[in-house]
C-alpha cells in the first residue's frame, strides 16, 4: 500500500499512456472518415451555392454569364479558366465571370464576379465550362455532372439545363460505387 501524496509510479504512467495511444490509434480511421465527409459536403455546398448565385445574377443582370474550372497558382491567386483537357481541371475551384466575345474560355482580368476555391484534399471531376443564359438556364448539351471525392467519402452534383441541382451523398450515388 502506498503512502498518501506519493503519486504514480513510472510503470503505471507508461501503462496509462500506452492504453491512451492504443485507443487513439483505433479511433483515427473513423475520425479521418468524418473529416473526409465534411470536406466533400463543404465542397458540394459551395458548388451548389455558386451555381444558384450564377442563375440569380444572370437573371438580375439580364446577361449571359460563364462558369469554368478555376486556374490558380500555389498562392491561390486567380488566373482565369483552366483548360478542360488538363487532368483534374476542377481541382482548384469554379469561376463565375462575364465572358468576352471569345466565349466561355475568354476570361479577362476584372470580369470575375465570384469564385470558389476548393480544399486541395478534395478531388472534383466533371463536365466542361458552360454558360448561364439571362433566364438562368444552363447552356449545356446535357446535364452537368460533378463527382466530389475525399478519401472514401464521395458525392455528386447534377444540374439539368433548367438549373435544377440534385445532390447525392454516399456510395449509392452514380459514379461513387467502389
Amino acid at each position: 500500500m502506498r503512502e498518501p501524496g506519493q503519486g504514480f509510479s513510472l510503470i503505471e504512467a507508461m501503462v496509462v499512456l500506452a492504453l491512451m495511444g492504443i485507443a487513439a490509434a483505433m479511433a483515427m480511421p473513423a475520425w479521418n472518415g468524418v473529416v473526409a465527409k465534411r470536406r466533400v459536403g463543404s465542397t458540394l455546398e459551395a458548388m451548389t451555392s455558386l451555381l444558384r448565385l450564377a442563375q440569380l445574377t444572370a437573371r438580375a443582370r439580364g446577361q449571359t454569364l460563364a462558369m469554368c474550372p478555376l486556374a490558380s497558382d500555389r498562392r491561390r491567386e486567380i488566373h482565369g479558366c483552366k483548360s478542360i483537357s488538363r487532368p483534374e481541371p476542377w481541382r482548384d475551384g469554379m469561376l463565375l465571370f462575364l465572358p468576352g466575345d471569345g466565349g466561355v474560355s475568354d476570361y479577362q482580368a476584372g470580369r470575375a464576379l465570384r469564385y470558389v476555391l476548393f480544399d486541395r484534399q478534395v478531388l472534383v471531376s466533371g463536365g466542361g465550362p458552360f454558360f448561364v443564359d439571362p433566364q438562368g438556364h444552363f447552356e449545356t448539351d446535357r446535364p452537368a455532372f460533378w463527382r466530389i471525392v475525399a478519401g472514401r467519402a464521395c458525392a455528386t452534383l447534377t444540374v439539368g439545363n433548367h438549373g435544377e441541382a440534385v445532390q447525392c451523398h454516399g456510395a449509392t450515388c452514380p459514379g461513387c460505387a467502389s
